[in-house]
C-alpha cells in the first residue's frame, strides 16, 4: 500500500491538519484481524474455552469472529456445529 500526492503542497498541507474523519469502515485497514491472546477467569480451561467459543464464532459473518475461529483451529480445538444461532445486531451472537 502506498500514498501518492499529485501535487507537493498537499503533502504541505498535512503540517497543519488536526483531526481526519474517515466516514467508511476499511478505510484504513484492511480488515483481518487475528486473535493475539485470551485472558481466562481463574479455574477456566484453554481447550475448553476455544471449543465453545470456536462453534459458536464459526456461524457467525463477523470479521472478529473469524479470527477467533481461525485462531481455535490452529490451536487444534475441535469445531461442532451449534445447533441453535442468532446474531442480535450491536450486541454479538447467542447460541
Amino acid at each position: 500500500m502506498g500514498v501518492l500526492f499529485r501535487k507537493g503542497d498537499a503533502l504541505q498541507a498535512l503540517a497543519g491538519v488536526r483531526t481526519v474523519a474517515l466516514d467508511k469502515t476499511g478505510t484504513v485497514t484492511e480488515g483481518h484481524p487475528e486473535m493475539t491472546d485470551l485472558v481466562l477467569a481463574e479455574g477456566m480451561d484453554r481447550a475448553e474455552v476455544l471449543r465453545l467459543v470456536a462453534a459458536v464464532e464459526a456461524r457467525s459473518e463477523h470479521p472478529v469472529a473469524d479470527a477467533i475461529a481461525r485462531a481455535a483451529r490452529a490451536e487444534g480445538a475441535e469445531v461442532v456445529e451449534v445447533t441453535q444461532f442468532e446474531t442480535i445486531t450491536g450486541h454479538g451472537v447467542r447460541a
